[in-house]
């Protein structure tokens, strides 16, 4: 089996970190041939060279061989005369836009007729508001049908995630607690030690919030808390602030022994735009199956420390330790808490059961191109839209919080 992927913005962040290793995760897992076309508006000298250095760490075997077939071609994404020859003779292909979403939107609309079977793969952010969400929904359900149209978000695809989905379903010991009675509080944390990264064209623009808070941890917890016919969309209309929002960016420091400078003496960022790097936000959902929890994401780049992870705590059972139900997003791990007897002087004690996850076969980039293949998955219409709605009633609230500094390589922030 052979499947053709042609990348828009081929060269660029997204597909060299990303997208270009979860094809080589897919190829290494399946035995699939795939045939990377990239395409930008800069040439690039060598872009097999480029392919095998994003995918080795992967597989050596499978980088040689993606790299032995993968082709370039400088093109305008805007222009649908460079999009023609681009897709020209491209049946069955997946056309992948990683590309921001301003241009994303004029790539779509600058498309010609496409050629038989070709699948449209839309990177977050999906719009930048709500009505040029909707209005991205309506072009490209123009082109092609919805089973043909994929909204990516890979945070929904990553196995921490899947994992949480599955316990709090397949077992009768969490599914019977899994209710606004039971629990007291969910907390979603996505901080990294990478800073800006060259990337201020588009990060300086868009903020940590709407890179990570729009897209990724909204649609995550719209995704595990959706149940029976609550749908992920109805969980992100139900979204609104009750409680801090804090939002900040990230001074001079050092991460990892390595000197980081501050946000604003990066290159390419604008020191009067006040764009944040760290934001913090308790939210609940207003409907009734959910309401009243509180649920705190919080995200930020430069932080001393990777950290990710889901910590679902519930209420204590009288006087005894609270519960909690905690996934690692980046090992794989599972920790529960229970009250146990404290037989060193009576009433109860913390009880802590560790437990690493069955690995996962596949990246979460690589389960996104096995949906891409399959032609199962990614956020719905409706979901993209509303993750969007979700944001403009938070955004309010970040608008007139206050910027902090913590410096580079700060491990919390209290």
């Amino acid at each position: 089996m052979e499947r053709t992927f042609i990348i828009l913005g081929g060269a660029g962040d997204l597909a060299r970190r990303l997208l270009l290793p979860g094809i080589a995760h897919y190829c290494a897992l399946t035995g699939t041939d795939i045939t990377v076309v990239g395409a930008g508006h800069s040439s690039v000298d060598d872009y097999a060279g480029l392919v095998r250095d994003a995918t080795e760490h992967v597989d050596a075997r499978v980088a040689e061989r993606l790299a032995d077939r993968a082709t370039y071609s400088v093109t305008d994404a805007t222009d649908s005369r460079d999009l023609s020859a681009l897709l020209e003779g491209r049946e069955n292909a997946i056309l992948y836009f990683a590309l921001s979403p301003t241009v994303t939107a004029e790539a779509v609309s600058a498309l010609p007729a496409l050629p038989p079977g070709i699948t449209l793969a839309v990177e977050k952010p999906f719009g930048t508001d709500r009505e040029s969400a909707r209005q991205l929904n309506a072009r490209l359900a123009g082109l092609v049908d919805e089973p043909r149209i994929v909204r990516v978000d890979h945070f929904v695809e990553m196995a921490g995630v899947r994992n949480l989905r599955a316990l709090r379903s397949a077992n009768r010991l969490i599914t019977s607690s899994w209710t606004p009675a039971d629990i007291a509080a969910i907390d979603l944390v996505w901080n990294e030690t990478i800073g800006l990264e060259g990337r201020a064209d588009f990060y300086d623009a868009t903020g940590a919030a709407e890179d990570m808070l729009q897209s990724h941890l909204l649609q995550t917890v719209a995704h595990v808390l959706a149940d029976g016919d609550l749908a992920p969309e109805d969980i992100l209309r139900g979204i609104r602030v009750q409680g801090e929002v804090r939002k900040g960016r990230y001074s001079a420091g050092e991460v990892n022994g390595k000197s980081v400078p501050a946000y604003v003496d990066e290159d390419g960022v604008d020191p009067d735009r006040g764009t944040e790097t760290w934001f913090l936000v308790t939210v609940e959902v207003d409907v009734d199956r959910w309401r009243g929890i509180p649920i705190r994401l919080e995200s930020g780049k430069a932080f001393g420390l990777d950290r990710g992870n889901i910590v679902v705590t519930f209420r204590p059972n009288g006087p005894h330790p609270a519960n909690t139900l905690s996934l690692d997003l980046l090992d794989h791990s599972m920790a529960i808490s229970l009250a146990g007897a404290d037989l060193t002087g009576g009433g109860s004690a913390n009880l802590t059961l560790h437990s690493a996850l069955a690995p996962a076969p596949l990246s979460a980039y690589g389960r996104v191109v096995e949906r891409l293949i399959d032609g199962d998955g990614g956020l719905s219409a409706d979901a993209a839209v509303a993750g969007w709605e979700a944001m403009s009633h938070i955004r309010e609230q970040l608008n007139r919080a206050p910027l902090e500094e913590y410096p580079a390589g700060t491990m919390t922030i209290p």
